[in-house]
């Protein structure tokens, strides 16, 4: 028993000093971020790694100093790479687990990525959609609102124009052909000279950056979510645009997501038109996420789904290896929301699949039968 005793209380100190040594305070972070600072400080293209900060225990005010750091590298315009590396920072200090950031925290970090929306090269997005929680709405100041507009206007300057050139600038020659052109050109021309072969082939590395800066940068526009955040924050002064926008995009054929998300937060700032045909077309199952129940919190919503879904007869796969019927998938989205359900049909624990498609159709039943009782709750955890 003893010996036991004593396995078990070694075991905690080595846990402890584990966990204890995997800690990593401001100074360690510090150095790690002004060493890929230092990596990144190159005229040519590389491949840009993160921070972990999993293993974390920083205050607010050492944070503060870390996303100035990543601020300080989207104000330089010598290296591009450098850019890349304030976007990592930005969301790898967003994304810390298991320490949470304060709101404060998490307003500065969501001005400084709408501040620097259209500089390269954004690989994650940190915008809040857990539409669930309203307190969300906290974390976008009047700045970062007024910012939200401007992405939306497409408002972009020069120096976004001329920063994506610079970038353009450092591919290294792998990932472009100029350098075969240049050969292929003098072998036509039967030049056999260094000098000339360097000018052909420096002009054509400027006309290519120039070519494909100009045609990616114009092209860049509002994404998607940042469209549905405008209707979850309530941006009623946006409806306008909104339309024009949604209606440039129908007139040009440009459909699929970046429609579906005008029509979606036109809807939740309250155009009528836009709520029916959200309702008449965007209500299947494979296309209308479970949030958005918590983003549109419209009741009228939650009963098309059902009434669309749960008797399709379709099959939801959910990855490569398994697949369920819709009226499971449908009930199973609609659960979380319901706010007074009897407690037989509470937090379900079945051994099978089986077991959780009755339980399905005795919800589905329950709910057909107390239309007139059923009440949503759009503030929950799901």
């Amino acid at each position: 028993m003893k010996k036991i005793i004593l396995i078990l209380v070694c075991m905690c100190v080595s846990y402890n000093m584990y966990a204890q040594g995997q800690t990593r305070d401001f100074a360690y972070f510090n150095r790690q971020i002004d060493s890929l600072a230092l990596q990144a400080s190159v005229d040519t293209l590389r491949r840009i790694y993160g921070v972990s900060f999993w293993q974390s225990n920083l205050t607010d005010k050492e944070k503060k100093k870390l996303i100035n750091k990543a601020r300080k590298m989207f104000e330089q315009q010598e290296y591009s790479n450098l850019y890349h590396l304030g976007h990592r920072i930005i969301s790898d200090i967003w994304y810390v687990r298991p320490y949470k950031n304060s709101i404060e925290i998490k307003q500065i970090l969501l001005e400084l990525y709408l501040q620097f929306y259209f500089y390269p090269y954004r690989e994650n997005n940190i915008l809040e959609w857990h539409y669930h929680d309203l307190n969300m709405k906290n974390n976008y100041t009047p700045k970062a609102k007024k910012r939200i507009v401007e992405i939306l206007e497409g408002k972009k300057t020069q120096k976004e124009y001329d920063i994506w050139l610079q970038y353009y600038n450092s591919f290294p020659d792998e990932f472009n052909s100029t350098k075969k052109d240049a050969i292929r050109l003098m072998k036509r021309r039967e030049i056999q000279n260094d000098e000339v072969l360097k000018q052909i082939y420096d002009s054509l590395r400027n006309e290519y950056a120039k070519e494909h800066s100009k045609r990616y940068f114009e092209a860049l526009q509002i994404e998607p979510d940042l469209i549905k955040i405008i209707g979850f924050l309530d941006m009623k002064e946006c409806v306008p645009i909104l339309q024009k926008h949604l209606q440039e995009g129908l007139d040009n054929n440009n459909i699929g997501e970046p429609e579906r998300s005008y029509r979606f937060a036109l809807a939740k700032l309250g155009d009528a038109i836009q709520r029916q045909y959200v309702l008449d077309n965007h209500m299947d199952i494979e296309e209308f996420d479970g949030n958005l129940f918590a983003y549109f919190r419209d009741d009228e919503m939650m009963w098309k789904y059902i009434e669309v879904n749960y008797s399709s007869g379709k099959i939801i796969h959910n990855g490569s290896e398994s697949s369920y019927p819709a009226s499971y998938a449908t009930m199973d989205n609609v659960y979380p929301f319901i706010k007074n359900l009897p407690e037989e049909l509470v937090s379900p624990r079945f051994p099978t699949m089986n077991g959780y498609y009755q339980w399905a159709k005795l919800l589905y039943e329950w709910l057909m039968g107390n239309k007139d009782k059923v009440e949503f709750d759009y503030n929950i955890e799901r």
